[in-house]
């Protein structure tokens, strides 16, 4: 907790690590004024009045970012105009942090990890359909001393400037992809956030049944063989 970080705390610390902390506790973008933290799923319906929930429920929290006027953003959307409809975008749970303070990257670029490939050539994806951007939500840990969730899963709901030539919507009638290649034509609007029974683990027991089965029908196979050749 941060109460304990007194004087002597800091000063036993090593300078990599009040670095790091540093950067944790600091402001977050220049652009970014606040945020506000709502638990009502009715906020989002007055947000979007036709939610593209899809498969997926209702988040249990969903945390609104406000934004400095005359940004790099705001300024593209003035010229080009916005997408009438919210966009998403999965990632993994500890990546949001620095999302938030930085916005969204271009895998691959400036040391961003490239996580889920490019298909469809370099950019940032996004989908309008939320329960594809939760398919690449991977899950973190909540806060032990008083989070709301042991687990959490999170999706950007995201604003992405149109009639530009750094944006291309691909299956718009299916999948809905969007891929963004200047990180100033996009901006997180909402973080969406679910409870998550943490990452899948794989099931042993399954595996070893499988494998017995396979086992056996490779067995058999052979024996058939050698029979049907006496």
């Amino acid at each position: 907790p941060l109460k304990t970080l007194t004087p002597t705390t800091l000063s036993r610390m090593s300078s990599g690590s009040k670095q790091l902390l540093r950067w944790l506790l600091a402001p977050s973008s220049d652009s970014i004024t606040g945020f506000h933290l709502h638990t009502d799923a009715q906020y989002w319906e007055k947000q979007q009045p036709a939610p593209v929930w899809g498969e997926v429920p209702a988040p249990a929290a969903i945390l609104t970012l406000e934004y400095l006027p005359g940004s790099p953003f705001e300024r593209s959307a003035e010229q080009h105009g916005v997408h009438s409809r919210l966009v998403f975008h999965g990632s993994a749970a500890a990546a949001w942090h620095s999302i938030v303070r930085t916005g969204l990257a271009i895998g691959g670029a400036g040391g961003v990890k490239k996580a889920n490939g490019a298909v469809f050539g370099d950019g940032i994806y996004l989908s309008g359909k939320l329960e594809a951007a939760r398919s690449f939500s991977k899950p973190g840990r909540g806060w032990r001393w008083g989070g709301r969730y042991r687990w959490f899963v999170c999706v950007a709901a995201c604003e992405v400037v149109t009639g530009s030539s750094g944006v291309k919507r691909i299956e718009p009638e299916t999948s809905d992809y969007w891929v963004v290649a200047d990180p100033s034509l996009v901006r997180v609007k909402h973080l969406l956030v679910w409870p998550s029974n943490g990452p899948s683990k794989l099931n042993w027991t399954a595996l070893v049944q499988l494998g017995a089965v396979g086992f056996l029908v490779v067995l058999l196979a052979k024996l058939l063989q050698v029979w049907t050749q006496v």
